[in-house]
């Protein structure tokens, strides 16, 4: 990525050199358009502050993982001036307190202050009123070295004449933990700041191991450590006489590498809580405030997965709903180069005993959680791609350009690249080997280890959750290994410049230019000094004229060993107007101030004791209900690893159940179920009684669990007036061909017990997808269309599909007969029947992977591919789902069909398709199916050399190393003789999609809403709710069956989708739903319990849900 970005640097003029920084403003242009922000040099700002690191013998990398992690800055008035001030940690060298002069231009004044931040290892910094006297205080972080005395952390209590005197002892503040950050917040709500600090473990050995004990219970449960001396995260109480150390009633006591920490009311009840970043194998925390200074950590309840390596935090509203987000950080490099060269194989084995021992889901990329205001956490970072910005430190988000929407900066690099993959399997022994045979000293070993700096990024927030990069036209900066960062206006020009801590080079002063090349606005708030310290924690909402609200939280602290400004910033999009600021106080305590006029910065005071109420909530469209289900209502997967079977799989296709039929069984007017088993697990029928009670049975059932049950369908097989059952058997887990792929008829006796008729369905040994009715021929007999999956062992090579014709006696396979092109279509994930053209005559609409929407029309008496005839050729995807309903009230049925979603790190575009190129390579009899994707516009196998080369052994002769394999291409991976008769599939579009019959014979496709595009989209249940003769949608689904190097796609909880004018969607915001449909969602069905209808959402491994519509005015 280096060598790319400074390329793309190079064209654009954005720096004319390496050596550029000697100007005092730089050119900084991208296709004739002023970079928004500039690079002011040391002989303009006289910051002369380096944060240099030199390793020692006994003080280096290899003894100290968290010797490149970097230093903090610290951004805010120390004297009240109305100008910014800047403090910098450094970690062996003194820390700098510099003084706004004005016009950037600051003077040293740390010997003078008393600020040097002493001896030890200095990590996180802070600018916090702790004794609340109106004046900025400064809190100092320490960890390293082995000598408790030299990581006792520093408080700087400010005198208020440029002056500081040291007083953590006296404060209860001078913990000696192995500390990296403290945040200064309010817990208790009582008027005074208590403090959090996040700290970690020294005992590196251990930090990517699962080590388990057995509890009380026999139970393996995480180790808890001997001691947590010096190693956990802290929480102190302030009390009238100092902070006192509440860290185990408290109930935080941990084991983890913590990096950074957020603080926000994440559950809005109104106290503050804490999100806490955890590197290597410790998940990341989120700590509810209980409000007695104790804290529950329920992280898994909120997020659906966490970054694996999390470094640093920031917390904002994104898209002004007045909900509070979150991003974190990771260490996944965008560039294919530096990805491949940079990252580990990803163990499946491991992922799954993380979630096993709640450790959680956690992934090797940033996450951009956004809040759903229903305690749900959804991470899109895939969207956009925020998801990978290399080995990532700092993240902000904040309006840099003014235009209403928070931006974010990241911060990158790291000295050495001990992650680097040749020199980690490589050179690593080689160079150990030397230094224990005096051939080296340690020194020149770390010498050795490759060392690339690499450039910040900026993303540029487009409204609507949308993000592009911004890095090359804003000026992101130079290569460098970047660490801590905040954000200030330092001119009060009214746009935020940023400051960035590097290593072993000057910091970056980033000007903001916006106020000369922008035509937007601000307004920026600020707290009287002595509200400042009451005021920390407040959220403060600002309404513009055109009715948006843009909302801020005083937390200073975010980033990465670091705190921005105290002002809060907003910025205002050219035309519009502030109207008025509401501002919720940590103590509950609301204040309004009107009539802003044109101020462009407004001092507040706290005034009045208003207490809040909660606002009025509208009746949502449904409840939850799920207690009406029993205990049966569940569903359980059996241990298969397909990776293991195929390793170059991007996802289990083993997990694709459980089945589902619903309909009446026993003729007592009562909708009953049949859900399948996982392979190993019975399927169950469960009658509905009268009084609301479901009595299974599995007796039928037993002598077939042996099999996987993915689809089901009640339906009359011998016309007796009652329902029949057809299970559809797939997965994975046998090889292709075996016996127990062989699908089921069971015969109802009418009274819902059920027999198997093993001589009613031809020989037939398919891992299938799906089981539609219809009837061919029109003689009153119902036959059967059966959709293939997956040829099990041998992906992408999809079985046979096939007709059913239904005899009365038995079913004949009249595929052939009845069809052209439909047996061997490919793999196929759903389909219907539905009379497309409006000739009375259906046809059958599939949806499938690597396929486009595909349709079969019956033409004399056969089915025959009319997808070009419908205009639906060009739009191969990875469909999960289809239905068809008319959206828009003109008589004709349109096509909605769920794919995998844009929420992905896999894209596809009719110009840059996602491909799959497979043949038997290596001639052992397997299938090779090599995915590639498109970078910076070239195809590249996503897979890492590790997982390519222990699939195909004949490869590694030729990719010795990991750099050649991470630079070539599928043509230069294989020979042209080996490339010869290899079979391609495309994917051009991953878009969930509404296709709206025009009438003449085709259809026009649009997307649907971006809400939905946030997972995959397994299921659509159409369904008017309040019979207003409008056709809702609910659509859900989510797949968890990933492999663990790509996240898994569980960024749904379920969307309503209203219906409108030319089939056009509206989305209801997820608080007006009731609708929770979380989880390894598969199947969304309505369902009659009595005679009210339900929502039934079916999940893979989990329990079931039920939801309860609550605006049905008639039935």
């Amino acid at each position: 990525m280096v060598r790319n970005i400074l390329k793309l640097f190079l064209i654009t003029s954005i720096f004319l050199s390496c050596q550029s920084e000697t100007q005092e403003k730089e050119s900084n242009v991208a296709l004739g358009t002023p970079a928004l922000f500039t690079y002011l040099t040391p002989d303009k700002t006289q910051i002369d502050f380096v944060n240099t690191i030199q390793e020692l013998e006994q003080f280096n990398i290899l003894l100290y993982e968290n010797l490149y992690n970097g230093g903090g800055v610290a951004i805010g008035d120390i004297n009240n001036d109305g100008l910014n001030d800047i403090y910098f940690s450094g970690n062996t060298v003194s820390n700098k307190l510099y003084l706004n002069q004005g016009d950037f231009v600051f003077k040293d004044i740390t010997e003078s202050s008393g600020t040097n931040g002493g001896l030890g290892f200095k990590t996180g910094i802070s600018m916090v009123d702790v004794n609340q006297d109106g004046y900025l205080d400064i809190y100092v972080c320490k960890s390293g070295v082995a000598n408790p005395q030299q990581r006792a952390n520093t408080l700087y209590i400010n005198n208020g004449d440029l002056t500081f005197s040291e007083q953590a002892k006296e404060y209860g503040l001078d913990d000696m933990s192995y500390t990296a950050q403290a945040y200064f917040f309010d817990s208790d709500s009582d008027g005074d700041l208590d403090v959090y600090m996040i700290n970690h473990p020294n005992n590196w050995k251990e930090s990517n191991r699962i080590n388990l004990m057995q509890d009380a219970s026999g139970n393996l449960v995480k180790t808890i450590p001997p001691t947590y001396d010096y190693i956990s995260d802290r929480y102190y109480e302030q009390t009238a006489s100092g902070f006192i150390d509440r860290s185990e009633t408290a109930g935080i006591l941990n084991n983890t590498f913590s990096h950074s920490a957020v603080i926000a009311d994440f559950n809005n009840d109104a106290k503050l809580d804490l999100y806490i970043c955890n590197d290597y194998i410790g998940s990341d925390q989120l700590l509810i405030n209980q409000g007695d200074h104790t804290f529950k950590d329920e992280v898994t309840d909120f997020f659906k997965h966490t970054s694996f390596s999390s470094m640093g935090s920031d917390a904002g509203d994104v898209n002004n709903d007045g909900l509070i987000d979150i991003f974190t950080l990771d260490m996944s490099p965008k560039d294919n180069y530096r990805r491949k060269m940079m990252s580990m194989a990803q163990n499946y084995d491991k992922f799954e005993k993380l979630i096993k021992y709640n450790f959680g889901a956690q992934f090797p990329n940033n996450t951009l959680q956004i809040n759903t205001g229903q305690n749900k956490f959804l991470d899109i970072s895939f969207i956009d791609n925020v998801a990978q910005s290399e080995w990532s430190w700092s993240v902000l988000m904040a309006d840099f350009d003014n235009d209403g929407f928070k931006d974010i900066h990241v911060t990158n690099g790291y000295l050495r690249d001990i992650t680097n993959n040749d020199y980690r399997q490589y050179e690593f022994d080689r160079l150990q080997r030397q230094l224990k045979a005096k051939e080296l000293t340690l020194l020149e070993w770390i010498e050795l280890i490759p060392s690339d700096p690499v450039s910040s990024f900026l993303f540029q927030n487009q409204g609507g959750l949308r993000f592009v990069d911004k890095s090359a036209p804003w000026g992101s900066g130079p290569p460098a290994f970047s660490s801590g960062s905040a954000y200030g206006d330092l001119n009060n020009d009214g746009y935020l410049d940023i400051v960035v801590n590097n290593l072993n080079k000057a910091p970056f002063i980033m000007k903001n230019t916006g106020a000369e090349i922008l035509e937007n606005t601000y307004l920026s708030v600020s707290f009287t000094p002595k509200s400042r310290a009451k005021a920390l924690g407040s959220r403060v909402q600002l309404l513009l004229d055109d009715g948006s609200v843009l909302t801020e939280y005083y937390q200073p602290s975010r980033g990465f060993y670091s705190s921005s400004q105290h002002n809060l910033h907003f910025g205002i999009k050219k035309g519009l107007k502030p109207l008025s600021l509401d501002i919720l106080w940590p103590d509950q305590t609301a204040q309004t101030v009107n009539a802003l006029g044109s101020e462009s910065h407004i001092v507040v005071a706290k005034d009045g004791q208003i207490k809040t109420t909660k606002s009025e909530t509208t009746t949502p469209f449904f409840v939850d209900n799920t207690e009406l289900l029993s205990s049966n209502f569940a569903h359980k997967e059996n241990e298969f690893i397909d990776f293991k079977v195929q390793q170059l799989l991007h996802k289990k296709l083993s997990e694709e159940g459980p089945a589902i039929a619903i309909g009446d069984v026993n003729g007592d007017g009562l909708e009953d179920l049949y859900f399948g088993g996982a392979l190993s697990f019975s399927g169950q029928i469960l009658l509905q009684g009268a009084n609301g009670r479901w009595s299974p049975n599995t007796t039928p059932f037993i002598e077939d669990k042996m099999s996987e049950d993915v689809d089901a369908v009640f339906f009359d097989y011998d016309n007796d007036g009652d329902l029949d059952l057809y299970v559809v058997s797939g997965g994975n887990e046998y090889p292709k061909d075996h016996a127990l792929y062989a699908d089921r008829l069971y015969i109802n006796n009418g009274f819902g017990n059920f027999t198997r008729d093993t001589t009613a369905l031809p020989e037939l040994f398919n891992s299938g997808s799906v089981v539609r009715v219809f009837d061919h021929n029109k003689d009153g007999l119902q036959d059967l269309y059966i959709g293939g999956f997956v040829s099990p062992g041998r992906y992408p090579e999809a079985p046979r599909s096939t007709l059913l014709y239904n005899r009365g006696d038995k079913f004949i396979d009249r595929t052939k007969d009845w069809s052209e092109g439909l047996e061997f279509l490919g793999m196929i994930s759903d389909a219907i029947f539905a009379d497309l053209d409006g000739d009375a005559s259906e046809e059958l609409i599939i949806a499938g992977e690597w396929l486009p929407i595909t349709v079969f029309s019956l033409v004399d008496d056969k089915w025959t591919n009319s997808t070009q005839h419908f205009g639906l050729h060009n739009t191969r995807g990875w469909w999960q789902s289809i239905a068809t309903v008319d959206t828009n009230n003109d008589g004709r049925l349109d096509i909605i069909a769920g794919n995998l979603g844009l929420n992905s790190i896999f894209k596809a575009s009719e110009k840059e398709p996602t491909t799959l190129i497979y043949k038997d390579f290596d001639n052992n009899g397997s299938i090779d199916a090599i995915l590639c994707t498109y970078n910076d516009g070239v195809s590249y196998p996503i897979h890492n050399r590790d997982r390519m080369l222990n699939h195909m052994v004949m490869l590694k002769k030729r990719f010795t190393r990991y750099a050649p394999y991470a630079r070539a291409t599928i043509d230069e991976i294989f020979t042209p003789e080996e490339l010869e008769d290899t079979a391609i599939l495309t994917a051009t579009t991953f878009e969930h999609a509404v296709f709206i019959n025009n009438g003449k014979g085709s259809f026009n496709r649009s997307a649907l809403p971006f809400e939905t595009q946030w997972s995959v989209l397994s299921s659509i249940a159409p369904w008017d709710i309040d019979h207003d003769g409008q056709m809702e949608l609910i659509v859900g689904g989510n797949y968890y069956g990933t492999d663990a190097e790509f996240s898994r796609y569980d960024a749904s909880i379920g969307n309503i989708l209203r219906t409108g004018k030319d089939g056009a969607f509206d989305v209801l915001p997820f608080a007006e739903t009731g609708l929770i449909l979380d989880g390894n969602v598969r199947q969304l069905r309505i369902l009659e319990i009595g005679k009210e209808p339900y929502l039934l959402m079916v999940r893979n491994n989990d329990s079931f849900k039920l939801f309860k519509p609550t605006r049905i005015t008639k039935k």
